[in-house]
């Protein structure tokens, strides 16, 4: 037991030694340079740009300096401070590195918008203690002369801006973020499953012992501690910012109520482990401050009047604290309890000694830092908590052994029996594995790769499964060598249920798109009897397709195609104009509406008739949600800026080749990650229509240098 209560301090001393910071000579302290200005909310860059005059010293070195200048219940003030670039970083991509700030920021460099945190009201939203990094592009900077920063702040409570600001290279800068990402915030969500462990191994035990009856406040003080911990690393979290939950709300729940329940649970679990008879008026009295404490909270109307009543909480909170002590050192006079309250008092020590510095640093001293040392020491209280109760639970199942001959030879016959169970199992998993390859085939027959080189077109097909079969379907439709029109559709959900989907709906599109031109009736049109047709195939199946259809006409005089299309709800094509040298969307004009996806019982639909031109050159890009959705390790989307900036350095070369610069850049994108839909991408490319078997020549002798 003592060796590993010296483990756990060697820890906690070798993650204090491994967090001190050292500055750097490429970086730009600012430490004492900064100004201040208290505006109103309607105050623009532009305004503190005309008002210099009027700034005053700010002292960034001292506890909630932002506060101080503004009060409490909630201001704007611009911060300002002015730097000139050292030799050493002229000409460099920089980035402007901010460890804290409470509440929420916009910064300004030299009158351009870099970047901000948080939100303003009325929608207010703090970052809370992710650290601030900015990007400053070259032209926002002047590579000689005086750079103005300037930083709007909305300040509410005990509003602050850490000492640890400074302007460095981009890769400094975003190292340096990360690693107080993962300090500051991401190290929580380590916190939060450690304590999901330990609250459903403490439940399990609960459940399997229930005379001892210090597990299940021990579990419910690690569910207390999991909301107290939220907020830490919430940011981190994709829905948390969708959802718009009030600042003071989303306080109360977590940081509030999650240390209020901790103290009471912790209090609880002391007293019954020390099985001491706890007196009624002090038990009274612990219930009653947990009710205030939790009243006291609710009925604060907004966060200005949760700070003031802060003070008057806490006090509680202590004496809630005080009596669990109490009782601790009772046990610890006592001869007979001693060593029960002296193994109890080993496991607090971590957190009390974390108290102590977080004191010492907070009152005694100006710093201010996110690194809160109550709370890492606090995990290390949970870890020796858990060591101490799991040898109790131990000896106790060992004393209580329950298997005898008889039940392990059941046991044995069991084991038998689930053993041929499984070796079926799995005969029957690579039967339907099988049958899944097969299905894979089918499908990639059913969309087979044009074999046809079309007059006036060069085509590139991408058709990757995120499982064995594909939601994902193409077609196109020709006479000879003259190509009529391309769909490309895209079935919800994916696997075994859309693939079928798919097949089901090719014929149905194909039919309608053959009468269409027959019958000289628009392809909106056509997708409305698509949409009638498969409603009615598929019954009540749920899923349902978006898509793209598209119909092309003879080449005019001029080599020029007069393209028609008809989107249901599916992401818009790229286009690029080799004539303007420009990128852009096909969309429909201001005067049509566009609304409704197809297969959907009831929903009311509009696809409108969209009609363009494209000329030798030209390049159309369409692609289901598969590619612009796919994110990376940082749930970033690829998005479509990155498409259209493939297309536009891609556009001379052949469809191929600019197929393979998007392919590669998700690749690069993605890093490995794992997709989570079907992959479709289209290029078509106008070639000249007169001399077209010329061009293929052309395009395999470039492929050949490409390939030397």
């Amino acid at each position: 037991m003592r060796n590993f209560f010296l483990f756990l301090v060697c820890i906690s001393f070798s993650f204090f030694a491994a967090s001190c910071k050292k500055q750097s000579s490429d970086r730009i302290y600012f430490n004492d340079n900064f100004y201040y200005l208290n505006v109103g909310e309607h105050s623009t860059v532009y305004d503190a740009i005309n008002d210099y005059s009027s700034f005053k010293k700010f002292n960034i070195n001292t506890k909630n300096n932002i506060a101080k200048v503004t009060g409490i219940d909630g201001h704007y003030m611009w911060l300002r401070v002015e730097f000139t670039i050292p030799e050493n970083l002229r000409n460099r991509e920089l980035g402007l590195f901010i460890e804290y700030l409470h509440f929420s920021d916009e910064v300004y460099v030299n009158g351009n918008f870099a970047g901000g945190y948080g939100a303003f009201p009325p929608n207010e939203r703090s970052p809370l203690f992710d650290s601030h990094f900015y990007h400053l592009p070259k032209n926002f900077l002047k590579q000689l002369g005086t750079n103005t920063i300037l930083i709007k702040v909305w300040s509410h409570g005990r509003s602050h801006i850490s000492q640890n600001l400074f302007i460095g290279t981009y890769s400094d800068i975003r190292n340096m973020a990360d690693k107080n990402s993962f300090f500051n915030s991401k190290i929580y969500m380590i916190f939060e499953g450690i304590l999901l462990c330990s609250t459903v191994l403490f439940l399990l035990m609960y459940m399997w012992q229930r005379d001892e009856k210090y597990y299940l406040p021990f579990a419910l003080f690690n569910i207390a501690t999991m909301f107290f911990l939220t907020p830490f690393f919430i940011n981190n979290i994709p829905l948390y910012t969708k959802f718009d939950i009030p600042y003071a709300t989303f306080i109360k729940i977590t940081f509030c109520f999650g240390i209020y329940l901790m103290i009471f649970f912790i209090s609880c679990f002391m007293i019954k482990y020390l099985q001491v008879d706890e007196k009624k008026p002090l038990k009274i009295i612990r219930f009653a401050i947990l009710f205030v404490s939790i009243l006291e909270t609710i009925f604060a109307s907004d966060y200005n009047t949760l700070m003031k009543i802060t003070p008057f909480i806490l006090s509680l909170l202590i004496v809630q604290a005080g009596i669990a002590h109490y009782y601790l050192i009772q046990c610890i006079i006592k001869k007979s309890t001693r060593h029960h309250a002296i193994s109890l008092l080993l496991c607090l020590a971590p957190t009390l000694i974390g108290i102590v510095i977080d004191l010492a640093v907070r009152l005694a001293t100006d710093i201010h830092s996110n690194n809160y040392a109550t709370i890492f020491t606090l995990q290390l209280t949970i870890l020796a908590f858990i060591f101490m109760l799991t040898i109790k639970f131990t000896k106790a199942m060992s004393q209580n052994a329950y298997l005898n001959k008889n039940l392990k030879q059941e046991v044995a016959n069991q084991t038998k029996e689930i053993s041929v169970a499984n070796e079926k199992l799995e005969q029957e998993i690579w039967r339907a594995n099988t049958d899944l390859e097969m299905a894979s085939i089918v499908q990639k027959k059913f969309f087979p790769y044009p074999s046809i080189n079309f007059k006036g077109w060069d085509i590139a097909i991408c058709y990757e499964a995120a499982a064995k079969v594909s939601g994902d379907l193409y077609d196109y439709y020709h006479d000879g060598s003259k190509l009529d029109g391309f769909s490309l559709f895209d079935v919800s959900g994916h696997g075994i249920a859309s693939s079928l989907i798919t097949m089901l709906s090719k014929g149905i599109i194909f039919q309608e798109f053959k009468r269409a031109k027959e019958k000289f009736r628009l392809l909106s049109e056509a997708l409305y009897r698509i949409n009638d047709e498969i409603l009615e195939a598929k019954g009540e199946i749920e899923n349902y397709l978006t898509g793209l259809l598209f119909r092309f006409s003879e080449f005019d005089p001029n080599d020029i195609c007069r393209v028609e299309m008809s989107n249901a709800g599916h992401p818009n094509p790229c286009f690029y104009s080799a004539k303007d040298d420009l990128v852009s969307e096909i969309i429909r004009d201001d005067t049509q509406e566009q609304y409704g996806a197809i297969g959907i019982k009831g929903i009311p639909v509009c696809f409108p008739n969209i009609v363009f031109f494209m000329g030798v050159g030209d390049v159309l890009v369409i692609f289901t949600d598969g590619l612009t959705e796919t994110m990376n390790k940082n749930k970033e989307e690829f998005g479509k800026e990155r498409i259209m900036q493939i297309l536009r350095s891609s556009a001379p070369k052949p469809a191929q080749s600019i197929l393979e610069d998007i392919v590669d850049e998700l690749y690069l994108f993605t890093n490995g990650e794992k997709r989570e839909d079907d992959l479709s991408i289209i290029v078509l490319k106008r070639t000249n229509s007169k001399g077209y078997l010329d061009y293929l020549d052309a395009i395999s002798d470039v492929e050949d240098v490409e390939e030397l």
